[in-house]
């Protein structure tokens, strides 16, 4: 999940971010100061949107607007299609970048799950879990 320091150093760096987002994250929809669990309460299959990413489908309702200390971004709240709409299956997603559609916002999210794959194998099969190095130099050399 995205700390302040992390969005703010990417907005100043040019960069946008997807990332998950807590539901505890406060936005405000109608200029309404809430969290993100209390507006998802409110929100009705009807009010969604199915967009199919790979071979799985969601009900995605988009929040695009002001969360703290984020002036506008957008927040798809997502539940699986095979899954009831409870708070319980719902998950929260949070772009930088509003010109994205929920689709590419998604499926661009889906990514990172490889890329943490990635990071566990490199930790655990070939001992990096116990350096830091940041260095092509000190990558070879280990």
């Amino acid at each position: 999940y995205p700390a302040q320091s992390v969005l703010e150093t990417c907005a100043l760096s040019g960069f946008h971010v997807i990332s998950g987002i807590k539901t505890n994250r406060i936005i405000y929809p109608y200029g309404i100061r809430q969290s993100i669990k209390e507006f998802a309460s409110h929100i009705h299959k009807e009010d969604t949107d199915l967009v199919t990413v790979g071979h799985a489908s969601y009900h995605v309702y988009r929040y695009e607007g002001k969360l703290n200390f984020i002036e506008n971004a957008v927040v798809l709240l997502c539940w699986d299609a095979t899954q009831p709409m409870t708070l319980q299956t719902m998950r929260a997603f949070l772009s930088t970048d509003v010109s994205l559609s929920n689709e590419q916002i998604l499926t661009y999210y889906s990514k990172r799950w490889a890329i943490e794959t990635y990071f566990r194998t490199m930790k655990s099969n070939f001992s990096f879990n116990g350096y830091q190095i940041r260095s092509t130099v000190a990558m070879k050399r280990f």
